[in-house]
């Protein structure tokens, strides 16, 4: 395998070489950088659960991950020009820690109507940008919604960043990618 390098406007072929390409935009050039696998360790868990409850209509579900992709012999020439490209840093561009819980809640009313009511909430951990090492901290979102529906016809309110989540979520390209602010609505919906 290749050695690690940084080269300036280098395209890498691809194939059954297991090198990550990180791509670096900075206002002097743009570069990518190739690590090979002796660049990196990787040690990760997924986890999904789904569980339709006792409660009639309750399910709730799980999904979460932990990943730790240490980097590892990374070039010095890289370290130097890339200081959160060190030796035992976290991969930039990856959380360490995400997870989101979901529940939902359906009922037959006796009116004929169905009543729904679903919540989710959603963590990631800091992340470090691909592009000039910035973090973006840990982020927190929970959404909800109830509704009742009749028919191909829906009515619900809905609350999405109900924490007001600030951010940023993530730094791509540099910039700052932000939740939207807590939002609070009224739904109509109709099925054709």
């Amino acid at each position: 395998m290749p050695d690690s390098s940084l080269g300036e406007n280098t395209n890498y072929p691809t194939g059954y070489d297991p090198s990550i390409l990180v791509g670096l935009n900075r206002a002097d050039s743009r570069q990518k950088l190739r690590l090979d696998s002796n660049s990196y360790e990787i040690f990760g868990i997924d986890l999904t659960i789904a569980w339709d409850t006792p409660i009639d209509g309750l399910s709730l579900y799980f999904s979460g991950n932990t990943n730790e992709v240490e980097l590892d012999n990374v070039d010095d020439a890289i370290q130097v020009k890339n200081p959160f490209m060190a030796n035992g840093s976290q991969l930039p561009g990856t959380a360490k820690t995400t997870y989101s819980i979901r529940s939902n809640y359906s009922t037959e009313m006796e009116n004929g109507m169905t009543f729904n009511a679903n919540a989710l909430f959603s963590y990631r951990d800091k992340v470090t940008s691909v592009f000039d090492g910035r973090v973006s901290e840990d982020i927190e979102l929970l959404s909800g919604s109830l509704s009742v529906a009749r028919d191909s016809w829906k009515v619900g309110i809905f609350g999405r960043n109900l924490l007001q989540e600030e951010g940023p979520s993530g730094m791509a390209g540099g910039q700052h990618i932000i939740p939207f602010p807590r939002t609070l609505g009224v739904s109509f919906d109709k099925n054709f």
